[in-house]
């Protein structure tokens, strides 16, 4: 009975099985927005002070003291620490974040501003304001996939589950709703389902995956959506556009995060005259990872998180655990089948040189601590993204080995999720 209704789950082929979860989820953001913040009450006020600044068309420098953003963070409103604890954050923390993540906000900001909103409303506003500016993203997709269906026969389904995939990156990413990775196993799962649908060759899989995840997490959050419509317009704007996006997904476009190292390095090298000098980051970009300075330590904190459970699901370290899994994995499957897999599919291969590569770049990382924006160690990076194609192709490896309907089950799951959603919102708006 179960195979039958994952073989053929005629309710998912309507939108308004979509729309169910899209809206259920939606709701919870809402809701998560009313609430209190659940993350530092620094970073939440210096987020939308440093709006304010943007719309005064001026940009506080890298290093500065952010204490006259924070000042009434010790109020009662936050019920905060002492003003003492000011001082661990006294240098920019939003130096790190990119300015058009906040052009989004920039107006509405300046509203609340001008009429003197209370400060705990203006946050709680402002999230509401993020959350429609998320949710039109997302049914922005809807009628593109639409388009795409009459065009190119791609299934609209894909785009109700992208935007399901949006809405829960957005949730977890900024709200803390369980941990870091529930957003980078959706992401694999979901980008797989929208990615079968193109009728393209299985390198051009590869290229479209790693060029969207790239640009997507450089410009983080809300600019991420803004990213697929534009994407998917200027696929359909005349056909020497597409043949060229066509032409430049057929290549390895793997290959460039792994491109942007040297380049990183010799602008340092250039500006600086050190290639590894990170004083640079650090001032830029806020970001700190402690060194590792030899592969055999590394290898030993790895081994030592790998088998504390309650180290495992912190990120970064999960990416690189589930990696080397993956690893493990796919070399004993194709033991158990007697190594026919590893002959008869590329994706053998594939899995185990992302998944070492993704090690390769934790490492690297550890080593060098690069402070540099897209490679910053504590946030989605092209190490997760390594990490991301190791798991396309183990989940293709296993879908050509046991022929799941992947699709199917995705629906299942966010109709699920849905309605797990719905009952999470009305907790939290009741409480």
């Amino acid at each position: 009975m179960y195979s039958r209704i994952l073989k053929k789950p005629v309710f998912l082929h309507h939108p308004t099985a979509w729309l169910f979860p899209i809206f259920c989820l939606f709701c919870l953001h809402l809701a998560y927005a009313y609430q209190q913040p659940r993350w530092s009450p620094i970073d939440e006020q210096a987020h939308y002070d440093y709006i304010d600044v943007l719309t005064q068309g001026r940009l506080p420098a890298p290093d500065a003291d952010i204490t006259e953003y924070t000042h009434y963070l010790t109020t009662e409103i936050f019920h905060f620490a002492p003003a003492d604890n000011l001082g661990l954050v006294g240098k920019s923390y939003q130096a790190q974040q990119p300015p058009v993540y906040y052009a989004l906000l920039a107006i509405p900001n300046w509203v609340l501003k001008t009429l003197a909103v209370d400060p705990t409303q203006q946050i709680r506003l402002l999230r509401f304001i993020t959350q429609l500016f998320i949710l039109l993203g997302c049914l922005l997709l809807i009628p593109i996939f639409k388009e795409l269906q009459q065009l190119f026969g791609i299934q609209a389904n894909y785009g109700y589950v992208f935007a399901c995939l949006l809405l829960c990156l957005q949730l977890d990413r900024r709200y803390a709703l369980s941990n870091d990775n529930l957003a980078l196993f959706l992401s694999h799962f979901s980008l797989l389902c929208l990615l079968r649908a193109w009728r393209l060759q299985q390198l051009s899989y590869v290229g479209l995956a790693s060029t969207g995840v790239t640009l997507a997490f450089l410009t983080k959050y809300s600019n991420g959506l803004l990213l697929v419509p534009l994407g998917v317009f200027l696929c359909l704007w005349g056909w020497y556009v597409r043949y060229t996006l066509r032409a430049m997904l057929s290549l390895m476009l793997v290959n460039i995060p792994l491109l942007l190292i040297p380049c990183y390095l010799l602008v340092n090298k250039l500006l600086y005259g050190d290639a590894f000098k990170n004083n640079v980051t650090q001032n830029y970009f806020a970001s700190f990872v402690q060194p590792i300075g030899n592969p055999q330590d590394f290898i030993h904190l790895f081994l030592e998180k790998l088998w504390n459970i309650n180290h495992f699901f912190n990120t970064p370290s999960v990416v690189a655990n589930i990696s080397f899994i993956l690893f493990v994995l796919t070399l004993l499957v194709c033991l158990l089948s007697g190594w026919r897999y590893l002959r008869a599919t590329m994706w053998v291969a594939f899995t185990c040189g992302m998944s070492l590569l993704t090690l390769w770049v934790a490492w690297w990382l550890n080593n060098h601590y690069v402070g540099v924006y897209w490679f910053e160690f504590r946030h989605f990076n092209a190490y997760n993204l390594y990490f991301l194609l190791a798991n396309f192709g183990f989940i293709f490896f296993l879908r050509e080995i046991w022929q799941n309907n992947i699709v199917q089950i995705a629906g299942l799951l966010f109709s699920t999720l849905g309605v797990w959603a719905c009952v999470q919102a009305g907790y939290l708006l009741i409480s």
